[in-house]
């Protein structure tokens, strides 16, 4: 993966988050969406549960509950967190890149989780009520692969709603050389932002599948 400011960025961030059940957190933590809305720099914790592994990208993960998803950066001590495990965050908000994350002062692992579901969406819905969570979309290959390595590689895909940038990171160990333009494909994976850019960022190679069209 290319070591984006936005996903390895040392700076303050709070998030945590997820969980597919309707479980309510824990004293002293609140639901993810109430995160997403409080001011950079503030303080809290969250609970949920890991739905893009550590690793994925870099030693950073995501989480989601029953409201919101956000991403969580590396914490210090490395510590590597598998999908499905659910945990309580404590950490600070920021938006680097303006995607908003954590950035872990102390993690505690609670359990194992249910991995959400990933909500369906068109291409031209993704934005910042849909940042943080798994989505998946149903669209057509609008131009060539384009490699942006060492980093990745990026595509567009649009399902007549709008176009919507694809960005496969290199250390997600994504096969894209069979992908060719007027293809279409589903893509599982996580919404994010870069900057002005919405993005999907696919997990593994399941995440990015060929389809029949619509």
């Amino acid at each position: 993966m290319r070591i984006r400011p936005v996903l390895t960025a040392a700076t303050a961030i709070a998030l945590l988050a997820a969980c597919a059940s309707t479980r309510e957190p824990s004293p002293g933590a609140v639901s993810i969406d109430q995160v997403r809305r409080l001011p950079v720099a503030s303080g809290g914790s969250v609970e949920g549960v890991v739905t893009m592994a550590s690793g994925t990208f870099d030693g950073g993960f995501a989480v989601q509950d029953g409201t919101a998803g956000i991403y969580v950066l590396p914490p210090a001590d490395s510590a590597r967190y598998p999908a499905g495990t659910r945990l309580r965050i404590t950490g600070t908000i920021s938006d680097p890149q303006n995607q908003l994350a954590i950035q872990p002062s102390r993690i505690q692992v609670i359990g194992a989780g249910t991995i959400p579901d990933a909500r369906p969406i068109r291409t031209g819905a993704v934005d910042e009520a849909s940042e943080g969570l798994l989505i998946r979309v149903r669209a057509r290959v609008t131009g060539d692969v384009l490699d942006d390595q060492p980093w990745g590689w990026k595509l567009m895909l649009d399902d007549g709603s709008g176009a919507l940038l694809v960005f496969v990171d290199a250390q997600a160990g994504i096969d894209v050389s069979a992908i060719r333009a007027g293809q279409w494909l589903q893509v599982t994976g996580y919404s994010g932002q870069y900057e002005e850019h919405r993005e999907i960022l696919p997990r593994t190679q399941s995440d990015l599948r060929p389809i029949g069209e619509p």
